[in-house]
């Protein structure tokens, strides 16, 4: 097997798992506070990057690449790129109480389209007519998931969307950072403070009191998120991204939302429906677009990452 099939399959198995999250978050918050599934989630995320990164620091040692950049050189970026994926991610659970696994799935999908947006009014311009496009088919796509009858909208989707733009922000600004950090110490930073965070709203809500608590099923959730969606994903990204061209890493990861509606619909009972599944089709067509576009308006490949 050459290097580039295996980098492939990787990120394959990337989209598979991230987009099997949905459903699995969902079935967890329906019996567990969102925040408390969150704390515990993160800090499975954090107990499994700390060999990761242990096993980075001593790597660049013997290396003898002292020069690079470590874990106090991530730390404030780290925090920065943190508070807003906790947003995100905080969003997320919330939407996923009120929407369905598939909705979501396809509305997180737009945080690409967002970054189109953003970087068009970053360098004040239109972007190319295929972006355009991109543009016009995921706005018709989340209005036809999202507005109901009588023109009003469904909360989680709203909710969902908000997730969506705060998750586009966190590309945008984990593109400025790329170079000048250590990948998996800045996930690390990240990790450890949307723990922290969720910790002090478990404690706001009094869920905490329920950790000793938490269904099996809910417990075996967060650490399939924590590890597998974040860990595991970000040592097969950091290795199949040196490979793979940009535009094989763009059209994997656009089947994220399409695994997620995969595996609602067989593993977690989901009926879309005709509404989101055309909406949801809009939203991957815009994706598509945007995401092949050879303009500088498209994503960088290396910040695709949505872990953790």
């Amino acid at each position: 097997m050459s290097n580039r099939i295996a980098a492939d399959i990787g990120l394959l198995f990337i989209a598979v798992v991230w987009g099997s999250t949905f459903g699995v978050m969902k079935t967890a918050v329906a019996d567990v506070d969102p925040m408390l599934f969150l704390f515990v989630r993160f800090t499975a995320a954090t107990m499994g990057l700390l060999p990761v990164y242990a096993v980075s620091a001593v790597r660049r040692r013997r290396l003898g690449a002292t020069d690079r950049p470590g874990l106090a050189e991530s730390f404030k970026p780290g925090i920065a790129l943190g508070l807003i994926f906790a947003a995100g991610f905080i969003a997320q659970v919330e939407g996923l109480r009120l929407t369905s696994a598939t909705a979501s799935g396809f509305i997180t999908g737009m945080n690409v389209i967002l970054v189109a947006v953003v970087h068009s009014l970053l360098i004040r311009s239109l972007p190319p007519i295929r972006v355009r496009i991109g543009i016009l088919l995921a706005t018709a796509g989340l209005l036809t998931i999202a507005v109901q009858k009588g023109l009003s909208f469904a909360p989680g989707d709203i909710i969902t969307f908000v997730c969506a733009v705060f998750f586009g922000l966190h590309i945008v600004a984990t593109d400025r950072y790329a170079r000048s950090v250590d990948p998996v110490a800045v996930v690390l930073v990240q990790a450890v403070l949307i723990a922290l965070i969720t910790l002090a709203l478990s404690v706001l809500r009094g869920s905490i009191a329920d950790i000793n608590r938490i269904p099996s099923t809910a417990l075996l959730a967060a650490i399939y998120c924590g590890i597998l969606a974040t860990s595991v994903a970000l040592v097969i990204q950091t290795a199949a991204q040196r490979i793979a061209s940009s535009i094989e890493t763009a059209m994997i990861y656009s089947l994220e939302p399409v695994f997620a509606a995969l595996f609602a619909f067989l593993f977690f009972g989901e009926n879309p429906g005709a509404r989101t599944l055309v909406g949801g089709l809009m939203i991957l067509a815009g994706i598509l677009a945007v995401n092949l576009s050879p303009s500088r308006h498209a994503v960088p490949t290396e910040s695709y990452s949505r872990t953790p």
